[in-house]
């Protein structure tokens, strides 16, 4: 069947090709990938040539390996034989040797060596359905994300930020009450070095999904988180503010917080710093209404500084003032609209509230901001909520591409290709994601998700020794999976 794109790659550069592979084809172009799509017993050099004279637009994933190989060449060759236009994407900072620098020598270039790359991906769905002459590509089942304002520069001074609008967003409609105590949705860590201070996440290295029985992430705010705060500190910084905004021992901290903010002297950010740090400290200490009070006085010394409230929303959070968590964090958002961070909390609120669609529109934004594997996987998850499992599969694959050694996309596809009846694709994400977890120690959800799809493609002794594990580890597990249609074929004991 002719495709739209033929994707040319070297193996070594197999994750990034289907990222691509999974974006274009997620934007309406039909591709064409070696090995997926080379049947089995065909000859695959003839399937090779086949595809690239039926397609009607060649991308290249351009790296050191596409240089090194012995293949590429001679599909850049087919290709220009058949007058077939070539994108190379570049995913590493070479320039093309050999037979390829003369091939492509005339060609234009596009570039993914900067962060977020799904960005360039997309550029580069547009800039191929322009060359196929077809329509701009508008997703039948996908929530639009929201308008995004122009880019605000984030100062290391935050009153040195731009005023607000003097319009405030409309509040959003209250989520009606959780059906649980909390949705269990994953929580993930993000794989930067700067502390993620979201209302789902903790601030570990690795955490496995919530929904693997680790237990749900509370709105919980870790004294690491102080850094963040104080970063961008101006020199001349008081000894006091120092020793309050790092991280010190609670009582030595708490002091000189109180010292800097009695004092009432030097400027308001620092005031502000100091107050901010306070409260996070009275919240770790069970102080919320002191903690709130702190919030307060912060924004009150700079109301033009979306951190406090963002904070601030996360606290209201917790204690059931969702109202208030709402309107703190709109004002965040409405302060910086680049504030990544304000959406993902909010899109944590609406889950818990039941509201997917508003949820989805949140992770959308956080993903046109920054390559984010929290909000990914979260927005994957809905996905495989509401059985959409075609771009299940997308962030998946992306999230494989992105992050290798960490389990989320593995089980993500996983699981879509169970609700897919792929199972045995299923199976083999699943082995793909207890090895990146391995490490880290056993875990009973991806024995679960493993045992579930053994079973339905019929390797039943597979199934029996991957389930017992699992419920050996946690005898409810499977309670935790029903959203997801991962429910056993039949019973251990029958």
């Amino acid at each position: 069947m002719p495709h739209d794109i033929f994707i040319s790659h070297a193996s070594a550069d197999k994750a990034v090709a289907d990222l691509v592979c999974a974006t274009l084809e997620q934007n309406g172009l039909r591709c064409w990938i070696a090995p997926r799509d080379i049947l089995p017993g065909a000859d695959w050099g003839s399937s090779i040539v086949g595809a690239i004279r039926t397609s009607r637009a060649m991308v290249l994933v351009f790296s050191d390996a596409a240089n090194a190989s012995r293949h590429i060449p001679r599909e850049i060759e087919r290709a220009i034989g058949h007058v077939i236009p070539i994108i190379p994407l570049r995913i590493e900072d070479v320039q093309p040797r050999g037979s390829l620098e003369y091939s492509l020598s005339s060609v234009h270039w596009l570039d993914m060596l900067t962060p977020p790359v799904e960005a360039h991906v997309v550029r580069l769905a547009a800039t191929l359905r322009s060359i196929l002459g077809l329509p701009p590509w508008v997703p039948p089942d996908v929530v639009a994300p929201p308008r995004e304002s122009p880019q605000r520069e984030r100062t290391a001074d935050p009153s040195a930020r731009q005023a607000a609008p003097t319009h405030k967003p409309p509040a959003p409609p209250m989520p009606p009450p959780p059906t649980k105590a909390s949705e269990r949705a994953p929580s993930l860590a993000s794989t930067q070095d700067r502390p993620r201070h979201t209302a789902n996440s903790h601030r570990s290295r690795f955490r496995l999904p919530v929904l693997i029985g680790i237990g749900v992430a509370s709105l919980s705010l870790v004294l690491v988180i102080i850094n963040l705060i104080s970063s961008g500190k101006d020199p001349q910084t008081p000894d006091s503010l120092s020793t309050c905004t790092s991280d010190n021992p609670q009582e030595k901290a708490m002091a000189a917080c109180t010292e800097v903010i009695d004092a009432g002297a030097g400027k308001a950010s620092e005031r502000a710093s100091a107050h901010r740090a306070r409260a996070l400290l009275f919240e770790t200490l069970g102080n919320n209404d002191l903690a709130l009070s702190d919030y307060s006085a912060a924004i009150a010394l700079q109301p033009q500084d979306p951190l406090a409230y963002m904070l601030r929303g996360i606290l209201n959070f917790r204690h059931g003032d969702k109202q208030r968590a709402f309107e703190d964090t709109n004002q965040a958002i409405a302060l910086d609209p680049k504030y990544a961070d304000a959406y993902v909390n909010r899109a944590y609120f609406y889950r818990e509230g039941g509201l997917s669609d508003l949820a989805l529109q949140d992770y959308n934004s956080v993903l046109a901001i920054r390559s984010d594997l929290g909000a990914r996987s979260n927005r994957a998850t809905l996905y495989l909520e509401r059985r959409q499992s075609d771009l299940a599969i997308t962030d998946g694959t992306t999230l494989m591409a992105l992050y290798p050694q960490y389990p989320e996309g593995y089980w993500i596809r996983g699981i879509a290709q169970f609700q897919k009846k792929d199972y045995r694709a299923a199976v083999l994400d699943f082995d793909s994601a207890i090895i990146a977890v391995r490490p880290r120690g056993d875990s009973a959800f991806l024995f679960f998700c493993r045992g579930v799809a053994n079973q339905w493609a019929g390797l039943n002794a597979q199934a029996e020794a991957d389930l017992k594990a699992a419920l050996k580890l946690e005898p409810n597990i499977s309670k935790d999976l029903v959203k997801y249609g991962l429910v056993p074929k039949r019973s251990l004991n029958n």
